[in-house]
């Protein structure tokens, strides 16, 4: 039933099936698709599988022209892939409102990168031992002329999406560095900066020299700035991603996984590759109840991180409760509303000089 299948560019390939007689026609070639991905591929004599995420747009329903079929067959993959991937579905009318937000927020996104219309908020990282700030996690915020203040889950995963993340990242790792160099020049002692790089940022060829000229323009010392990546960043080009892992830390570049639990997870590469740092996830935080109870998963990651001669930070402590379980099991960092929510750079200063973090340089 295919009459034309090519590739689009990058891992997208389209499908025409003229003579449709039934959306069951469809299915049964995406369910086939889907067969013949699922038999291993032999590489260089080593096993691979393949899935697919496939997006159904059918004529005359879903476009009355070749350019629109294209589009919403598309965003209806984008629907299969946010579902975890490995299926197939069908493009709906209702799909046209997210095309015309996302459009629209891909467009002010361009703006604002122009205009520079991002600033972070720093939220503490607490060592609960001695009630001590040891360092700030750099967040983006969208300073958007309209809606204000803008919090990442807004437009973060449209920015990775269409490749502007890693203009962002850019924004946010300079002006994170900036501001820490500000503070140690105001005599506030923090330690260090962290700042999460999107998978996309981490993997570009020019991003090991950005972290170069970035600490040399700052006069900065390697070890004040942390890398946070999520383990997502593992699934994608290793030989690379592991080159670019030993030469930051051979720079002396702390690095931290971010949302630790929620991904890949896998013990290999966290005993082969320069970690410092895990940051326990707040879903698992959030499950510590003021018993105790629910709280195994973090635990279990402690004690592993622990084993592993990694600092533990949990992120997203709210309550008396979770604060006394994850020091019970020794988490060097805690970072959370039950000390502070993100703050721009001014309150973060302030909080630090109340704290008696001044020092003298």
């Amino acid at each position: 039933n295919v009459d034309d299948a090519a590739r689009l560019g990058g891992d997208e390939f389209a499908i025409i099936i003229s003579q449709l007689n039934s959306e069951h026609q469809a299915t049964t070639v995406a369910n086939h698709i889907n067969h013949a991905l699922a038999q291993p591929f032999l590489l260089d004599r080593e096993e691979n599988i393949v899935t697919a995420s496939i997006g159904i747009a059918v004529y005359p329903y879903d476009g009355k022209n070749i350019e629109d079929l294209m589009r919403n067959s598309d965003i209806a993959m984008y629907r299969a892939k946010a579902k975890s991937g490995n299926q197939y579905i069908f493009f709906e009318e209702s799909m046209n409102a997210e095309v015309i937000k996302r459009a629209t927020i891909e467009r002010e996104l361009r703006r604002a990168i122009s205009e520079q219309q991002f600033i972070l908020h720093y939220q503490p990282q607490v060592d609960p031992k001695i009630n001590l700030i040891r360092g700030v996690e750099a967040l983006v915020r969208w300073n958007h002329p309209e809606k204000g203040l803008v919090s990442p889950e807004y437009f973060i995963g449209i920015a990775e999406d269409t490749g502007l993340i890693a203009e962002i990242g850019h924004i946010v790792l300079t002006e994170a560095c900036a501001q820490y160099c500000a503070w140690l020049n105001q005599g506030i002692a923090l330690e260090y900066v962290a700042v999460n790089v999107s998978v996309k940022q981490f993997c570009h060829p020019n991003f090991l020299q950005t972290i170069k000229d970035l600490l040399h323009g700052n006069n900065m010392q390697a070890h004040c700035l942390e890398i946070e990546i999520t383990e997502s960043v593992m699934m994608n080009d290793t030989e690379v991603v592991v080159n670019v892992l030993h030469q930051l830390k051979r720079l002396g570049v702390q690095l931290s996984i971010d949302d630790f639990g929620t991904g890949y997870s896998s013990m290999s590469y966290l005993e082969q590759l320069p970690f410092d740092t895990l940051k326990i996830d707040m879903s698992f935080v959030r499950k510590i109840q003021a018993n105790g109870e629910g709280g195994t998963i973090a635990a279990t990651i402690a004690a592993m991180a622990h084993a592993l001669n990694k600092k533990v930070v949990a992120e997203g402590v709210e309550t008396q409760a979770q604060l006394d379980f994850l020091h019970k099991h020794n988490c060097e960092l805690i970072q959370g509303y039950f000390y502070s929510r993100p703050l721009p750079a001014n309150e973060l200063t302030l909080l630090c000089n109340q704290r008696g973090m001044i020092t003298t340089i």
